[in-house]
């Protein structure tokens, strides 16, 4: 079963959007407190959360719609499953700091010599 373009247009226009959106959230938890300084004191800070919600009840309504149609027939994944990998990979990532670690294990030789320094 081949799908038709308006739906394949429809996950391009999600799956890129949350692939540009985890790329800016990995960079941003790079320093400790960033995304929450950056998004949360605004007045809208409220309506950025929502938005997040939304998307990823959009996302998870898409990818529910692909498995209902059995749009994988053909055994790979599609747009909207792409997003909700790329979504729970961002979500456990941050959870567990690793951009702030990587960071760390980057610079770790200059702290140390600085420290050393000291």
């Amino acid at each position: 079963m081949i799908q038709s373009q308006p739906f394949n247009r429809i996950f391009a226009l999600v799956f890129v959007p949350t692939v540009v959106g985890a790329i800016g959230l990995l960079v941003m938890g790079i320093w400790p407190g960033l995304i929450g300084t950056a998004l949360f004191p605004f007045f809208l800070g409220a309506f950025v959360v929502l938005a997040l919600a939304g998307w990823v009840l959009l996302v998870a309504f898409l990818t529910t719609m692909d498995y209902v149609n059995q749009r994988l027939r053909l055994g790979r994944p599609r747009w909207g499953t792409w997003s909700a990998a790329v979504m729970l990979g961002v979500v456990t990532l941050l959870a567990l700091h690793i951009p702030q670690r990587c960071a760390f294990a980057f610079s770790q030789s200059r702290l140390t010599t600085l420290a050393k320094r000291a």
